[in-house]
């Protein structure tokens, strides 16, 4: 430890130079290690600002990006929670949490007060001040009246625009406010969202009157109760029966593809397999969690200047290439949503927020990947006609494993489609005294008209899923009976 290098320095004449990670906690490590370095004879230059960004940022674009991004969310939402670093030094005074301290006062600080100059020099706002600053004159009533006031995507709400809501309201209690808003979409709490006004709506704005809208014109069975089974895992979800219109017969399947390896040759192959065998006349869109996953399907770096969107070629088609968060709001006949693998970039996303933004976000939620698992919602229901989701076969994403699983223990997955279950639906007594059972798979809305008679033995049909099977297991088979040619099931 620390003593064996001491007496090793000491033994042979050479000097320690000692510093701990509560100097770097305190903030003392700089000057420490300027009066160490000075006693011990060491010719100090320091480098200017331009040497050590040129050292530290300038070697890594990503980072540099990722570095301001961090600043102008946090100075943002600041702003809109109507915070000031001064006053948030104050509230954490006594925390534990130095290391934000000290983000706060030599980073962010100097960065928000130049931020600040600079839009005073040039006589500019930025969105967050023209949404304080309306807010503002709406409570001096220097505003119209209106007596009805419609709020789209109202899951998205930060406090600023609640303020603004309220402000121009405030004169006027018979203004009715209708809102419209779907918390299985919420998605946006990096922008300053907060679930509590949507849930907790009438403690905020008063009396209301809920009105569900639970008809679906986009996407079919059974991608509706797919998807719906796997939202509302979360209990803090509001639950709702979404349904398409009674003479709508059309289908959205959902489908799980492997592939060999989250590398790029493995999942553009895929691609391009699913790609060939689609209907020209078919819109196709492919989606990823993180804009970056369009490399794995062969995207060349060049964005098309027209609308700024990544566009793929995958075979003699050039396909649109969206993060899900940008797709939000768009739909297509098929969509292809690639790397639904384990990891920190994976799908759910296990990179967590900067500590620093635990002081201007809403409060997380309790459930484990809450915001993820609507983010994944939205990326299925997407699709109009298809959905397919590929991961690699090696490390599926959990919410891959969720559904791969859906059959419970001791159900028997039909030998046709699948996918479904095998259920009994009649029973009777033939005439020679046996019994017998009608059996049928629950897959019907996707196409399956699996039927079957069995005489004497009446254990269902099919593969039994036993307390031994995995998710591996389950798609093992599934891959095999594929590849049979001779199923031989009426």
């Amino acid at each position: 430890g620390i003593e064996w290098k001491r007496n090793a320095h000491e033994r042979y004449g050479t000097t320690l130079i000692e510093t701990t990670s509560a100097d770097f906690r305190n903030g003392t490590v700089e000057d420490k290690l300027l009066r160490q370095l000075r006693q011990a004879g060491v010719p100090i230059r320091e480098r200017s600002d331009q040497e050590l960004y040129d050292l530290l940022v300038k070697r890594n674009r990503k980072l540099e990006k990722s570095v301001y991004t961090l600043i102008l969310s946090f100075i943002t939402l600041m702003k809109a929670n109507e915070k000031t670093i001064d006053g948030l030094l104050d509230d954490l005074r006594g925390h534990p949490d130095n290391r934000s301290k000290s983000v706060l006062v030599n980073i962010v600080k100097p960065f928000y007060e130049e931020y600040e100059k600079t839009l005073r020099e040039s006589y500019e706002i930025d969105f967050t001040d023209a949404i304080i600053q309306a807010t503002q004159l709406c409570r001096e009533g220097l505003w119209k009246h209106y007596d009805c006031i419609l709020v789209d995507e109202f899951q998205d709400i930060s406090i600023d625009r609640y303020k603004f809501l309220q402000a121009l309201r405030s004169d006027e209690p018979r203004t009715k406010l209708y809102c419209v808003g779907d918390d299985w979409q919420s998605i946006f709490r990096f922008t300053g969202s907060d679930m509590s006004l949507f849930y907790e709506f009438e403690q905020y704005f008063g009396h209301t009157e809920l009105c569900k809208i639970e008809t679906t014109y986009r996407f079919h069975q059974p991608l509706i109760d797919r998807s719906s089974e796997f939202i509302i895992k979360n209990k803090e979800q509001k639950v709702k029966t979404i349904k398409t219109p009674k003479d709508d017969q059309r289908y959205t399947l959902l489908t799980f593809e492997k592939c060999d390896g989250e590398d790029k040759e493995g999942v553009l192959k895929k691609v391009q397999e699913l790609v060939d065998k689609l209907p020209a006349d078919q819109s196709i869109l492919l989606l990823g969690r993180y804009n970056y996953d369009a490399m794995s399907v062969g995207f060349n770096g060049k964005i098309d200047m027209k609308d700024s969107r990544i566009r793929v070629k995958i075979g003699d088609r050039e396909i649109p290439f969206l993060s899900v968060h940008s797709a939000k709001g768009l739909e297509a006949d098929n969509v292809i949503l690639v790397n639904c693998n384990q990891g920190a970039y994976g799908f759910p996303s296990l990179i967590e927020d900067d500590p620093i933004l635990d002081f201007v976000l809403s409060k997380k939620e309790s459930y484990p990947f809450a915001e993820e698992r609507r983010l994944f919602y939205v990326a299925m229901t997407r699709a109009r006609l298809h959905m397919f989701v590929l991961y690699d076969k090696d490390k599926p994403s959990p919410f891959i494993s969720e559904f791969l699983l859906k059959l419970e223990r001791g159900s028997y997955l039909c030998p046709k489609c699948l996918e479904g279950k095998i259920i009994g639906v009649k029973d009777g007594m033939a005439s020679n005294g046996s019994k017998y059972r009608c059996f049928k798979c629950t897959n019907k809305e996707g196409g399956c008209d699996f039927f079957d008679i069995k005489y004497g033995d009446l254990t269902p049909p099919g593969i039994k899923i036993t307390e031994e099977m995995t998710a591996q297991d389950i798609e093992h088979i599934r891959e095999v009976r594929r590849r049979s040619k001779s199923i031989g099931y009426r």
